[in-house]
């Protein structure tokens, strides 16, 4: 079963603590790893967790750590995306879905 701590060993613990109806869903091709929530509105809310550390940054001048995308149908229609540096701003913004 692939896991962020699998598909980017280098990234260390996770230093937030996301809902529990989240999944892993993380994937080594993608610049950092990511976390899955399907919610009864049929919306799928993605959660992107860049490294702390600016230079393992796929993309060294990212201003976000974190970024969340909310996609609607099985096109993935994109229904709102969200970056920040604050944790509860993310948090603030899943409740939304």
């Amino acid at each position: 079963m692939r896991t962020y701590k699998s598909e980017f060993p280098d990234f260390g613990e996770l230093d937030v603590e996301l809902p529990q109806s989240f999944k892993d869903i993380s994937w080594h091709n993608d610049a950092c790893p990511c976390f899955e929530q399907v919610t009864a509105k049929e919306f799928t809310i993605r959660v992107y967790i860049d490294y702390k550390d600016l230079i393992k940054r796929e993309s060294s001048n990212s201003d976000y750590r974190f970024s969340v995308m909310a996609v609607y149908g099985k096109e993935e229609q994109n229904a709102g995306v969200m970056l920040s540096d604050d944790w509860n701003e993310i948090l603030e913004f899943i409740a939304q879905y």
